[in-house]
């Protein structure tokens, strides 16, 4: 994540909970991950995932994507440690959206066909995000 941080060119939006960015070689368009700072392996064992910068960021992401995207399908997730399983592991929201399908292709191969870079992506969405945050002030 910091060298992520560090490029620059894949984050969408960052507060002191949370880091939003699409992912390098993401699945799909506009893939969006929201990632807390803060390492923690579970959502639930995590005393800041509840917090109200925390969902800001995961607010932060949503209005992005609804700004870039207008009203669109999405399944977001939740990846967590699996119950009892030890190991390093860093939970996280996962947005994927549902703008374009899985086919022949992806379904033999388990690889992805994404038409949208997610620099490109994380370019728009940070531009979308500007936008809500100039309307809101004025």
């Amino acid at each position: 994540m910091n060298s992520e941080r560090a490029l620059g060119t894949r984050t969408v939006f960052e507060n002191d909970a949370a880091y939003v960015w699409a992912p390098f070689a993401s699945r799909f368009p506009y893939e969006t991950h929201v990632i807390p700072k803060g390492h923690a392996p579970s959502f639930e064992g995590d005393p800041g995932a509840d917090s109200p910068e925390a969902a800001a960021a995961l607010s932060a992401a949503l209005r992005a994507l609804k700004a870039r995207l207008g009203d669109f399908s999405f399944n977001m997730i939740l990846h967590t440690r699996p119950y009892l399983e030890a190991g390093p592991y860093h939970w996280h929201w996962e947005i994927s959206t549902r703008l374009a399908r899985v086919a022949g292709f992806e379904r033999a191969t388990d690889m992805y066909i994404n038409a949208v870079p997610p620099e490109t992506a994380a370019k728009e969405l940070r531009a979308a995000f500007s936008k809500i945050v100039i309307a809101e002030e004025a």
